[in-house]
């Protein structure tokens, strides 16, 4: 049975593989703009910047990504983490739809004893579809971090972020 069941995977990974084409890799800048302003008794919590290096093939997608948010609840923030997911490329290139999974480790103040986790939902747009070129994109995420013990009582806190990225492709 045991062989049956390794020959099996076997035969499911080179299928696999043998589907997978390199599309492109990407390094970008992410930004939360909506945070830049202060609304009537609504105060923002000012600039913040991430920056990223994706791979993308027909199907997944992996990347690694940093990013800064010197005031977030008053409080310096910085984080280093990292995507794995799926994809879907549209036939010229041009569109691509993405989701996965997300995770990585949190800094507030200096101290870096914080981990988010969660999932991540985007689209972007290739200016130049199949070849070398500027793009641009929307994501949203949805996380689990443990950062809130630095500024309130509670364990975890969910937060829901949603940015602008714009990248090039190389």
């Amino acid at each position: 049975m045991k062989q049956i069941i390794l020959i099996a995977l076997l035969i499911y990974s080179s299928i696999l593989n043998a589907q997978i084409e390199d599309v492109r890799f990407t390094t970008f800048t992410y930004l939360e703009p909506q945070h830049y302003i202060s609304i009537g008794d609504w105060k923002g919590d000012g600039f913040n910047i991430g920056f990223g290096l994706e791979y993308q093939s027909n199907i997944v997608y992996a990347k690694a990504t940093t990013y800064a948010f010197p005031e977030l609840n008053d409080i310096s923030y910085f984080d280093v983490g990292g995507a794995f997911g799926f994809n879907y490329q549209s036939q010229m290139r041009f569109w691509r739809v993405y989701t996965g999974f997300i995770g990585g480790r949190i800094w507030r103040n200096g101290n870096g004893d914080y981990a988010y986790m969660g999932g991540e939902l985007g689209t972007d747009y290739y200016l130049n579809g199949w070849n070398n070129g500027l793009f641009i994109g929307l994501q949203t995420s949805l996380t689990s971090s443990t950062d809130s013990k630095y500024y309130s009582n509670d364990d975890t806190i969910t937060r829901w972020n949603l940015g602008l990225k714009l990248g090039i492709t190389f």
